[in-house]
């Protein structure tokens, strides 16, 4: 495993943006991992990129398959319910050490909008 810097710049349906700038661990498959406060966050990088976010309250998977329509759920603890999730993905462009990624998040039947992921990383 290799030790990385991360920068990743969310932007979400009413244009704010948040930006994390962490430390993380990159292995030989392809995988990012990092802690984002008390949240665990394991990126894998293939033909299609998965994000997946566990903690103490909840996980969340998030698929991204460009041009294409993926299911998934928004698991919360407490109180316990499961939420579902459809993402269209609308544009992944991937670099050697970057992805920026597009898409349009649909909760339980209901639109919530236009999202937008710049992550890079470097050794």
């Amino acid at each position: 495993m290799k030790n990385v810097q991360i920068k990743m710049s969310i932007i979400d349906n009413l244009g704010e943006e948040t930006v994390i700038s962490q430390k993380g661990s990159y292995d030989k498959v392809n995988t990012i991992t990092f802690n984002e406060k008390e949240v665990l966050v394991k990126i894998k990088m293939d033909n299609i990129i998965v994000i997946e976010r566990k903690s103490n309250e909840y996980e969340m998977k998030l698929i991204f398959d460009e041009e294409n329509m993926t299911k998934s759920s928004y698991i919360i603890y407490n109180p316990n319910m499961v939420l579902e999730l459809k993402i269209k993905t609308l544009m992944i462009k991937k670099d050697r050490n970057s992805f920026y990624i597009k898409y349009k998040l649909t909760m339980n039947n209901e639109e919530i909008g236009i999202f937008i992921i710049d992550f890079k990383w470097e050794e």
